[in-house]
């Protein structure tokens, strides 16, 4: 099989791929063609080309056909930033994220799953850079918590009660007696984001 290849800042999909359970499934030539274009310019060098493609994802009601393979590639894509400790990477993952949820003709329900532990590691991780007392990893820290809000407030049902149980899995975060400054920052970022709940919840 075919594997996702991501070797920052170039990526390659083909087939079908699969994550944690997500299965980016069979599309078609003209949507690979696509869905390569369109990831390849969101990691772009280029910042001019890099925000003209993540800008597109906040608003094209077309991308529900590639959905799938763009979730694998986000996950993917953190795993990788945060092996590598490449930043400006997971900001540009972070970014393709942060546009998608705003676009109002796409539902990312069957893969918060897996798109919360991702954006939840670049919150607590300890290192996400090569060089923490240089680069400010605390932006970036306080995007991911951002964004995680964002997924919460999204798809928070009466049913699945996802805002309490992730504030609760924070709040335990914050009791383990090993927990970093880094981590404890993202953590609170999380717990601040996610608003006046909160304080109810714990």
């Amino acid at each position: 099989d075919d594997k996702l290849i991501i070797d920052a800042p170039t990526v390659s999909i083909d087939n079908v791929e699969t994550v944690n359970g997500v299965a980016a499934h069979e599309i078609s030539r003209e949507q690979q063609l696509y869905f390569k274009e369109l990831t390849t310019k969101c990691i772009s060098n280029d910042k001019q080309v890099r925000d003209e493609a993540v800008q597109s994802l906040n608003s094209d009601p077309g991308l529900a056909a590639v959905l799938p393979r763009l979730t694998v590639f986000i996950i993917e894509g953190i795993r990788v930033g945060l092996g590598d400790c490449k930043m400006y990477y997971i900001q540009f993952i972070l970014d393709m994220l942060d546009n998608l949820l705003q676009n109002k003709a796409i539902r990312l329900e069957k893969y918060l799953h897996d798109l919360i532990p991702s954006v939840m590691s670049c919150m607590v991780c300890t290192q996400i850079c090569g060089r923490p007392l240089e680069q400010d990893h605390w932006s970036v820290r306080a995007m991911s918590a951002r964004i995680l809000a964002g997924l919460v407030k999204a798809h928070n049902l009466g049913t699945n009660q996802l805002q309490s149980r992730i504030i609760r899995m924070l709040h335990h975060a914050l009791d383990k007696p090993n927990a970093g400054l880094v981590s404890t920052f993202g953590v609170l970022g999380g717990l601040c984001e996610l608003g006046s709940l909160t304080i109810s919840t714990i």
